[in-house]
């Protein structure tokens, strides 16, 4: 597919992908200067061989090297509570949700003032990322979930910052589009395709299935002006109808962002409920990412966005995202069993007052869980080496074939769009 990377004088690596199925030009790619140049094939091999020479000119850029201000920002998820409306037969809790009790306001309230401290002591652009995620569904308690949002942004607001508030969510709630609507710049809805798949996958806790109201909240919110991505957990019998799955998000919400995940090996699904193989699931999605082209944007989370060069998978591993549950401990992953890898300690108590401890008080692991495969792989710069719980733990795919391939795709797709203005449907695979 690419070959190893070469490194130039300044540090900066090198790596020539293919450019579609044009044999006679290579795309060189240079992750940290943000830089995407089409060559010869005969120039790609001059350069493999002398790469301090590889030029890297703005004009030639595809995407900028520097990522804004606004995304430099540290994320923070708040569990809100662990209760959730449904009984997800994949779920990441083995039997019953655990019962601490939701979050308070006045919890909410002191760590909305120890995450403001902790940002005007820190400077830079003027904006909070706060995400609902991590512990069960935030719309469990209607009331609970309005006066949380408004009070983030009030308690944001009265201080000098904006809040980017965003959420995870299953769908599962009533009279609350509107309200999230006007409070929210972006949302996760989890919907796994038409009806039967869904609710074979994602059903009350009674047996009975979600998936009706999900869908009226999802083409609610995607009717909106509201930024919305739509994820999906695939199993074995979604790879049985992998093209009738695409043709469902297709024809509901044309143009539609859909992410999957295949099923991993936590919780209920430890069992192996319907967990596809790797090669099943990287051959099957694939087939359905170029079926996809021109009427959804299907992406998995390593490949969401290879422009934007991460150096951490999700956060987990980097201590730059961090998760809150309501009795104020704080992890950076909300996979059980993970306590002791990504766990980043309790809010510090000053007085009554919370306060945040550094990232760097939590664990690293980054560097130690990327195989010795990701050292040559052009796909470290966005992805970093998968998930790391996964990786840890053993318990799901990483799918890096189907992760480079994507990321190849998408990045011959940036430089059509940078430079012709079109971007032409011939994605490529390499199996």
């Amino acid at each position: 597919m690419t070959d190893a990377p070469m490194s130039k004088d300044d540090g900066q690596e090198v790596f020539f992908l293919r450019y579609h199925d044009c044999s006679s030009k290579r795309l060189m790619y240079i992750p940290r200067m943000g830089s995407l140049r089409l060559v010869d094939r005969e120039e790609s091999e001059r350069l493999s061989r002398n790469p301090e020479q590889a030029p890297a000119s703005v004009a030639e850029s595809a995407y900028p090297a520097a990522v804004t201000g606004a995304l430099k920002e540290p994320v923070t998820g708040i569990a809100l509570t662990d209760a959730c409306t449904l009984g997800c037969r994949y779920c990441y809790t083995a039997g019953p949700r655990p019962h601490r009790p939701p979050m308070a306001q006045g919890a909410l309230r002191g760590i909305m003032h120890a995450l403001i401290d902790e940002k005007l002591e820190r400077g830079g652009f003027p904006l909070l990322r706060i995400a609902f995620f991590g512990g069960g569904e935030p719309t469990c308690d209607p009331e609970q979930f309005r006066q949380a949002a408004t009070l983030i942004h009030e308690e944001a607001y009265r201080r000098g910052l904006a809040v980017s508030l965003s959420m995870t969510t299953n769908g599962c709630f009533t009279g609350l589009a509107d309200f999230i609507r006007d409070n929210f710049a972006q949302v996760t809805l989890s919907i796994d395709g038409p009806e039967p798949l869904h609710d074979l996958h994602r059903p009350y806790p009674d047996g009975t299935g979600s998936f009706a109201l999900v869908l009226d909240n999802a083409r609610r919110l995607y009717e909106s002006d509201l930024n919305v991505t739509f994820r999906a957990t695939v199993s074995t019998a979604t790879l049985a109808i992998w093209k009738e799955f695409v043709d469902f998000f297709a024809a509901e919400f044309p143009g539609c962002s859909l992410m999957v995940e295949p099923v991993a090996g936590f919780g209920r699904a430890k069992g192996g409920f319907s967990s596809p193989s790797e090669q099943a699931f990287e051959k099957e999605m694939y087939e359905a990412f170029v079926y996809s082209r021109g009427k959804i944007d299907l992406f998995t989370p390593a490949t969401r966005n290879p422009a934007r060069p991460s150096g951490h998978f999700c956060g987990a591993s980097s201590g730059r995202s961090r998760i809150i549950a309501s009795d104020c401990s704080i992890r950076a992953y909300p996979y059980p069993d993970t306590e002791g890898l990504f766990g980043l300690h309790y809010m510090e108590k000053t007085g009554a007052a919370l306060k945040m401890p550094s990232p760097q008080t939590g664990n690293d692991p980054s560097k130690s869980m990327r195989s010795v495969s990701c050292r040559d792989c052009f796909c470290k710069y966005s992805c970093a080496g998968g998930c790391p719980a996964i990786r840890w733990s053993g318990a799901g795919i990483l799918a890096c074939n189907l992760t480079r391939n994507i990321t190849e795709n998408k990045l011959a797709e940036m430089y059509d769009e940078a430079h012709f203005g079109a971007t032409p449907q011939t994605p490529q695979g390499n199996w």
